[in-house]
């Protein structure tokens, strides 16, 4: 994948072409919900849980493969961080 911009880091890059994008519902250790931020150097994506409208932060590994398949390789995913729901 081309760099937007000639000045974006390789990690950026990578990171971009590989995580899901902002919008997509997917799955996470809390529960499903839809991809609304990234966090580069966490290699991690926000999520908003459907259900109380919380934030989470999770591995990009636990919200890209298929649950089955990932928890089958990897153990029970955890998430890196939840927040309190927006008001």
């Amino acid at each position: 994948m081309a760099p937007r911009h000639k000045y974006e880091h390789p990690l950026h890059q990578e990171f971009r072409a590989s995580a899901p994008r902002t919008g997509l519902a997917v799955d996470t250790p809390q529960g499903p919900g839809t991809v609304v931020g990234h966090n580069v150097p966490s290699d991690s994506v926000i999520v908003r849980l459907n259900e109380g409208g919380r934030r989470c932060a999770c591995s990009k590994a636990s919200v890209c493969s298929p649950r089955k398949q990932h928890d089958a390789m990897y153990g029970d995913a955890q998430a890196v961080a939840v927040s309190e729901p927006e008001e």
